[in-house]
């Protein structure tokens, strides 16, 4: 996944962002436990909001 297809989405998941980032999938979720990342919980799928993470890593539309 590119910056470009990463910018066209509202919402990432956990393996999504992994893969952005050069950590892995328990480092996201450790990251999303702490609240680093802010995510939403819809039953037990973990979304996170593009524009939260686009503002924490500076990722411009």
């Amino acid at each position: 996944m590119n910056k470009n297809t990463l910018q066209k989405k509202e919402f990432y998941t956990p393996s999504e962002i992994a893969e952005v980032l050069p950590i892995s999938k328990l480092s996201v979720y450790k990251a999303l436990q702490r609240g680093d990342i802010h995510s939403i919980r819809i039953g037990k799928k973990i979304i996170i909001p593009a524009e939260s993470f686009n503002k924490i890593f500076s990722i411009s539309n």
